[in-house]
């Protein structure tokens, strides 16, 4: 990948995946973690969402097809 574009790049990222984690060890509460994906140049951006705000119930709204509250 040409750095000269990655640097210069307009960024448009879109979701790419995402799932629910319970931290390293397991003992944290169930929170949503996920990478973005640049569309223009294809950076990759990692992201965490508090639990019960209004970031996580858009993508649970969004992009589960399976989970039901």
């Amino acid at each position: 990948m040409n750095i000269f574009k990655r640097l210069f790049c307009k960024h448009a990222f879109g979701m790419y995946q995402w799932h629910f984690s319970h931290g390293w060890d397991g003992t944290e509460p169930r929170y949503i973690e996920g990478i973005q994906k640049c569309m223009l140049c294809g950076k990759k951006r990692y992201f965490w969402v508090e639990r019960n705000s209004s970031e996580e119930k858009m993508i649970m709204d969004k992009f589960s097809r399976f989970y039901k509250d």
